[in-house]
């Protein structure tokens, strides 16, 4: 019983629980927009407020739990950084990598935000694939780095 939980955390933890927030939230856009329109607002808007409390819910419980990863469809090999190391990993193409904290393609450095799922595209960037995921992103740093933030991350410039 211990172990089959054990795997099904682990299962979760790999999936990409921001793109579920990203439905949450348009779910409560759109309840929020009938709220408007019709005469019932107390249940609409009491709907909406769940919704949008569980999306949160949902995004806080993946950026502290979920595991980031990359996927290359770049056509040709990337190299990545582990979340918890120092080393540059190289990537093939076609290949995935969980618990990624950076990555660089075409001689471009990218750092993810906690739990985000990226995926290295055909021209070279390096995307994270929800609205959620992005925004976070964003919010704690993610995106395009110029130099080493610091020593951990010095051998995947040097990649």
């Amino acid at each position: 019983m211990e172990e089959k939980l054990k795997e099904t955390m682990n299962w979760l933890k790999k999936q990409n629980l921001y793109a579920v927030s990203d439905v949450m939230a348009v779910i409560t856009l759109l309840l929020l927009i009938a709220f408007v329109a019709s005469g019932k607002k107390k249940e609409i808007l009491f709907s909406a407020g769940i919704v949008g409390c569980a999306g949160v819910l949902t995004a806080g419980i993946h950026g502290m739990f979920g595991k980031s990863k990359i996927e290359n469809e770049s056509g040709e090999t990337i190299c990545t950084k582990g979340e918890e190391d120092c080393d540059a990993t190289e990537l093939s193409a076609g290949d995935s990598r969980y618990d990624v904290d950076g990555a660089k393609s075409r001689g471009t450095v990218y750092k993810f935000g906690n739990g985000c799922h990226a995926v290295a595209r055909k021209d070279g960037t390096v995307k994270v694939k929800s609205i959620t995921g992005k925004c976070l992103n964003w919010i704690f740093d993610g995106g395009v780095l110029t130099s080493p933030p610091d020593y951990s991350w010095q051998k995947l410039f040097d990649c």
